[in-house]
C-alpha cells in the first residue's frame, strides 16, 4: 500500500497529498533557505512531481534567479496566507521539493543530508546519524560530492 502523507498552507486554502515515499529528505542550512523560511533551515523532502497532487487555491509562484549558479528555483506559496510550502527547480524538473513543515504530520520525514552547513548558525547543533556536506550534495555537472562528515551511527 502507498503512503499518502497530506498537509498545506497555513490558512486552508491551498491543500496536497504527496504518494509513496520521498527520493530523499535533507536539512538545508543555504542563505536562501534561511529566507524562504524566515528561519535558519529548511527540511525539505523530495518527490517525484508526478507523487504529488495539489487542491484548493491556485498556488503562486515565485521564480528565484540564483546568483551562485544561475538556474531558477521556482518558489510556491499560498496567494492568501504567503505560506511557502514547496518549490521546483530548473536543474531537477520532474522533481516536487516539499517543505516537511507544511505537512499535517512533519515527524513522519528522517533528514539523513545536511547541506550547506557552512552557513548553518553558529547556535545549531548538527543532526547525528546524517552526512554532512559543506555545500550542497550534488555535484554542477552531476554526481554526489563527498561529505566532510560521514554519518555517526
Amino acid at each position: 500500500m502507498t503512503t499518502i502523507r497530506e498537509g498545506g498552507c497555513m490558512c486552508g486554502s491551498v491543500r496536497f497529498k504527496t504518494h509513496g515515499e520521498p527520493n530523499r529528505t535533507y536539512v538545508c542550512y543555504c542563505k536562501f533557505c534561511q529566507k524562504v523560511t524566515g528561519s535558519a533551515f529548511l527540511v525539505e523532502t523530495v518527490f517525484p512531481k508526478v507523487n504529488v497532487e495539489f487542491s484548493g487555491s491556485e498556488i503562486k509562484v515565485y521564480e528565484y534567479r540564483s546568483p551562485s549558479h544561475g538556474r531558477s528555483l521556482f518558489v510556491q506559496f499560498c496567494p492568501s496566507c504567503g505560506s511557502t510550502f514547496g518549490l521546483t527547480t530548473q536543474r531537477f524538473p520532474a522533481n516536487q521539493n516539499m517543505f516537511a513543515g507544511t505537512f499535517d504530520d512533519p515527524n513522519s520525514f528522517t533528514p539523513h543530508l545536511q547541506i550547506f552547513t557552512d552557513d548553518a548558525p553558529k547556535w545549531i547543533e548538527l543532526q547525528r546519524g546524517s552526512d554532512c556536506y559543506r555545500e550542497h550534495a550534488f555535484k554542477v555537472e552531476g554526481g554526489m560530492n563527498e561529505p566532510w562528515r560521514k554519518a555517526e551511527l
